[in-house]
């Protein structure tokens, strides 16, 4: 489709779309202390929902930023689950513990 044949109101909506989705690809960009910009993660992909769908929006929306925040934060997660596993071995907290253990 040519945007040349849409109307005004058209026009003006597709202009506001392409707007949002390029303010959102800008979010993956971020700047150094020393002022380099960097490419922290890939861009958001364009997803397209049949009706059926729509409602369901904001829940797919939600779930997807939190599987990019565990796939592009798995390391930091990694470390801060290590280091609480060392200091409790460090600190004895293991050795006091009465029960069962699951």
């Amino acid at each position: 489709m040519d945007k040349d044949k849409l109307k005004d109101e058209q026009k003006a909506e597709l202009k506001a779309a392409t707007k949002a989705f390029e303010k959102q690809c800008l979010i993956s960009f971020s700047a150094t202390r020393s002022g380099e910009v960097i490419k922290k993660f890939d861009f958001n992909t364009l997803q397209t929902f049949p009706e059926a769908q729509r409602e369901d929006r904001m829940a797919y929306m939600v779930h997807q930023a939190v599987g990019q925040a565990f796939v592009s934060h798995g390391p930091v997660m990694a470390n801060s689950v290590h280091n609480a596993v060392v200091k409790t071995i460090r600190e004895g907290g293991i050795q006091s513990y009465m029960g069962p253990a699951y």
